[in-house]
């Protein structure tokens, strides 16, 4: 293994206005504009793109809306042309302000996008007219059909329905609701077959709010426009959430592009009272979740701001936390991303020039395919992809504890 580390590249010299125009292999969406300082403009209009985002909750503002978006891609570069749906299908899951029909949902095996299709459907035709097509869709639907967010109860009454028993898995029928005890290894592995069924329902729903309204072609496994949502995956191997509960998900909005969750914070039951810090636990589980999903598609790992100190300046970066964040977006990129979603509300543009220059020290480095690797132990001392190595010894010298965790 050659000897190499991402702070051996820490004197290269970084991108001005004035940058070449060269296409970049990486780049990264973020969820809002980015934010730029001095002369960092260069490097941050090279590797970051902001994503305007088409308000679905705000339906009177829609066509208001789809002209402002519509004219602001025309502007932008082809290949760095994306959007984010806000409040896409939250009428019909969002279970914590409407109420879902979960036994219509399960019985009929789909969910009704119509009111989402008509408002993306404003943008799509706005677009076509241009003759101007997305590049990228990045949806951020957190909602669930599970007990997490249902209850245990609705299940029973999901469960008596010949309907819905009949569309499910056979796997899944053998289950009982109403005789499962929370937290057994029965209701363990009911989950798992549960939420693998209920992913597949929900992601299938934005799939078809995107192709209907003309945003995104149905033949997009083939090419055109990459849509993801928040923790879609198609995984190789079984994942765990920040509770450790396994998840194991196939289905993908495109059908050819997962979208991992690489955030480094260490909440989580999943870190209590493990032999490592839980920061480092979570760096490695979000390298895993990529490494699972790489081996099945393309990935576009989301990330969040820089980690902050404790008494941080908020205009300026810990080293420490820049460090974490070269290693694991190198470790992502040499794990085959090339695109990835900021999810960074409270970062500073000191934060938006960081990642910019950490994706400019790793540009080139991803392999021609994605890698099939293994899982990485939560207990490893050194994490190994390609010619990149981190150790944990390395970890520890930056005093981990100084970090506060995101919310």
């Amino acid at each position: 293994m050659t000897s190499w580390t991402v702070a051996s590249l820490s004197q290269r010299s970084h991108f001005t206005a004035n940058y070449s125009g060269v296409v970049p292999q990486l780049l990264a969406f973020t969820d809002t504009p980015p934010l730029k300082a001095g002369n960092s403009a260069g490097v941050v209009d090279r590797y970051l793109q902001d994503m305007p985002m088409l308000n679905l909750y705000r339906a009177h503002e829609l066509p208001a809306q789809a002209d402002r978006i519509a004219e602001q891609l025309l502007r932008t570069p082809e290949g760095r042309r994306a959007v984010q749906p806000f409040y896409i299908m939250a009428f019909a899951l969002k279970a914590s302000e409407y109420p879902v029909d979960a036994l219509g949902i399960y019985e009929r095996g789909w969910i009704d996008v119509s009111r989402d299709t008509a408002g993306l459907a404003e943008l799509a035709w706005r677009l076509d007219r241009r003759g101007a097509k997305l590049d990228f869709i990045y949806c951020d639907n957190e909602n669930d059909l599970t007990p997490w967010t249902l209850g245990q109860e609705r299940f029973v009454e999901i469960y008596a329905s010949a309907a819905a028993r009949e569309r499910m898995p056979a796997r899944l029928r053998e289950f009982d609701p109403a005789a499962l005890r929370f937290m057994t290894p029965e209701y363990h592995e009911w989950m798992i077959h549960l939420g693998t069924y209920a992913q597949q329902i929900k992601i299938e729903g934005l799939r078809k709010a995107l192709c209907d309204s003309g945003l995104m072609s149905p033949w997009s496994e083939t090419g055109g426009t990459a849509a993801v949502n928040f923790f879609a995956m198609r995984t190789s191997f079984r994942l765990y959430d920040l509770n450790n509960w396994e998840i194991e998900h196939q289905t993908l909005v495109d059908g050819r592009t997962s979208c991992p969750v690489a955030y480094t914070g260490g909440r989580g039951f999943r870190y209590k009272d493990k032999p490592h810090h839980p920061i480092w636990c979570s760096f490695v589980d979000g390298l895993n979740h990529a490494r699972s999903a790489a081996a099945t598609s393309e990935i576009v790992p989301i990330l969040r701001e820089l980690l902050r100190a404790r008494g941080q300046d908020k205009s300026t970066v810990d080293p420490g936390a820049r460090w974490l964040m070269e290693q694991l977006i190198g470790h992502l990129v040499r794990t085959g991303a090339k695109r990835f979603t900021v999810f960074n509300v409270p970062a500073t543009a000191a934060d938006d020039l960081a990642i910019a220059e950490i994706l400019e020290q790793h540009d080139g480095a991803a392999p021609e395919a994605n890698l099939v690797l293994p899982e990485i132990p939560l207990d490893v001392d050194e994490v190994v992809t390609g010619d990149l190595a981190t150790t944990y010894v390395e970890f520890l010298k930056w005093d981990p504890d100084r970090w506060i965790n995101p919310s």
